[in-house]
C-alpha cells in the first residue's frame, strides 16, 4: 500500500497546523487530484501555473475525503461550520516533497536516476533498465523531468512491495533539481553526458556544479553506484563521491549495441550507454543472461 498519514503525522512531517474543522480519528493516502479516488484520501492542493486546487476543496469534501492539505489563506470555499479538516502549510509543494520525503525514506526499494542532457534519451534508457528488472521484481518507471508536482505524486503513491524504482531527470531548471533532491534518495545515478548541458546558456558553470553535488551528497547512505559514460565520464570523475558509493566509468569507446527488443529504433543505444544498462542490472540482482538477452 502507498503512503497511509494521520493528521497528526502530516503536521509534524510539515510543520502545518489544523487551520478548519476537527481532527480525523483515521488515516489516509496523499491524492493531488479529485479525479482520483477521494474516499479515505487526504487530498494536497497544489497551486500550478494552469490551475488551483484550492479550487476543488468542495469536490474533495463531496468525495469523501478525510481532509485537505492546502496553503495558509484567509478563507476556503467551505462552510464555516463543517467539522471537514484543513491542514494549512505554507507551500503545498514544499509539503509534497518532504511527505515523499519522509515516504522514500522508509521504503526498502532502491531508486535509479537517469540524467542525460536530452529528455527523450535519458526516458528510453529508463525504460529499457526499468523493462529488464521488471521481469524479475515489482519495479515503477518515473520521469521526474516534468514540474515538480508530478513525479513527486508518484513517489508518494508507491506501493511499499515495490523493490526498484527507474527515474529519468532532464528537469527544465537547476531549481528543480535543487528542490527534488533530498525527496529521491537515488541508490543509482547514471550519468550519459555533461550533466545539464542544456542550462549552460542560463545558469553559470559553478551553479550546475552545484546540482551534480546536490544529486551526489542526497543519495541513499546505504552501498550505491555513480556510473558515467561518454563526455560524462571525464566529469563526474572530478567530483567527490559518498563515502558509500562506489564510481565507474565507461572503459570502452562508443559506438552502436543493438537496443533491448521492442525498443524504439530511433534510440539506438551506444555501446557505452548499453554499458550502463547492463552494470545498473548486474548490480540490481540480475543474471548476466537474462541482460544481455535483452539485446540479441
Amino acid at each position: 500500500m502507498p503512503s497511509i498519514l494521520s493528521a497528526d503525522e502530516i503536521i509534524e512531517i510539515t510543520g502545518g497546523r489544523l487551520a478548519h474543522g476537527m481532527y480525523p480519528g483515521e488515516s489516509g493516502h496523499i491524492v493531488t487530484d479529485t479525479r482520483q479516488e477521494l474516499k479515505g484520501a487526504w487530498f494536497l492542493a497544489l497551486q500550478g501555473d494552469t490551475y488551483d486546487g484550492h479550487d476543488f476543496l468542495g469536490d474533495a469534501f463531496n468525495g469523501g475525503a478525510i481532509g485537505c492539505i492546502v496553503e495558509e489563506r484567509h478563507n476556503y470555499p467551505l462552510p464555516t461550520e463543517t467539522p471537514f479538516p484543513l491542514i494549512a502549510v505554507p507551500e503545498t509543494l514544499e509539503a509534497l516533497r518532504d511527505l515523499s520525503r519522509n515516504w522514500r525514506r522508509r521504503l526498502a526499494l532502491k531508486m535509479i536516476l537517469v540524467i542525460s542532457a536530452e529528455r527523450d534519451r535519458a526516458f528510453a534508457l529508463s525504460s529499457y533498465i526499468s523493462k529488464i528488472l521488471s521481469s524479475r521484481f515489482p519495479t515503477k518507471l518515473v520521469d521526474f523531468s516534468t514540474s515538480p508536482g508530478n513525479p513527486l505524486s508518484e513517489l508518494i503513491a508507491l506501493d511499499e512491495t515495490t523493490q526498484f524504482v527507474v527515474a529519468s531527470m532532464v528537469p527544465p531548471n537547476l531549481a528543480d533539481v535543487l528542490f527534488l533532491a533530498p525527496a529521491l534518495c537515488p541508490s543509482t545515478i547514471v550519468f550519459t553526458d555533461e550533466p545539464f548541458a542544456y542550462m549552460r546558456l542560463v545558469t553559470t558553470s559553478e551553479d550546475l556544479d552545484k546540482g551534480v553535488t546536490t544529486l551526489l551528497s542526497s543519495m541513499d547512505r546505504r552501498p550505491g553506484l555513480v556510473l558515467a559514460c561518454g563526455t560524462a565520464s571525464a566529469i563526474i570523475r572530478g567530483f567527490e563521491m559518498p563515502s558509500t558509493a562506489t564510481f565507474k566509468a565507461c572503459p570502452g569507446p562508443s559506438g552502436k549495441h543493438p537496443a533491448p527488443q521492442d525498443c524504439d529504433d530511433s534510440f539506438m543505444p551506444s555501446a557505452e550507454e548499453s554499458w550502463c544498462v547492463a552494470e545498473v542490472c548486474k548490480d540490481c540482482g540480475i543474471p548476466d543472461d537474462i541482460i544481455y538477452g535483452a539485446f540479441v
